[in-house]
């Protein structure tokens, strides 16, 4: 009896620790090359490249991620994993926001209509495709002073739209065919 409760108090511990490391590894950003994350998107300033926007480090396109979404850093870390594989990942610049928010009970998710397209299905599938909250995806066609048409807004905190979409719909948003003005096409417009 003393040998066993010996054991437990050996195993134990070292299961809490390891459980509690998976946790921390999670929400750990991503070592690579090409990946930036920042506690706060720099002024967004229109740059001489047609008008176009630049953020922090001149990066020309903006993620942000509402971090009471379930399983937001897992899935900031497969999206971050994606975009370097595509060789795309210095183009973007992440960050978190929602902390002194509650979880949210839908997931809106707002894409900027200059965004690139494959990068926008990226965010979908990453996000939306087996999302457990209802989805509502739209398109931001006004810069606001803040570059909006460049940026993604995962778990936006401002509700749009009605009905949420459809699985089908969301899946028709992934066709790897659709070009950037088609994808937009698929996406009501945000109004506020």
């Amino acid at each position: 009896m003393r040998a066993s409760y010996l054991i437990a108090c050996a195993v134990l511990p070292v299961a809490v620790l390891a459980a509690s490391l998976v946790g921390t590894a999670a929400a750990q950003p991503p070592d690579l090359p090409g990946f930036l994350e920042v506690e706060k998107i720099g002024p967004a300033k229109p740059s001489s490249n047609e008008g176009k926007w630049t953020f922090n480090m001149k990066r020309p396109y903006v993620i942000s991620i509402n971090e009471k979404l379930p399983v937001a850093n897992a899935a900031r870390n497969r999206l971050v994993a994606g975009l370097h594989d595509r060789g795309q990942l210095d183009q973007f610049v992440f960050e978190w926001f929602g902390s002194d928010r509650d979880a949210p009970d839908r997931l809106n998710l707002v894409i900027g209509q200059n965004f690139p397209v494959g990068a926008a299905q990226a965010v979908i599938a990453t996000f939306a495709a087996d999302s457990a909250l209802p989805v509502y995806i739209h398109r931001r066609t006004a810069d606001d002073e803040f570059g909006h048409t460049q940026r993604v807004y995962v778990g936006s905190l401002r509700n749009r739209g009605e009905e949420p979409m459809k699985a089908e719909q969301i899946k028709a948003l992934l066709n790897p065919v659709l070009t950037h003005d088609e994808l937009m096409q698929l996406l009501p417009e945000a109004t506020n």
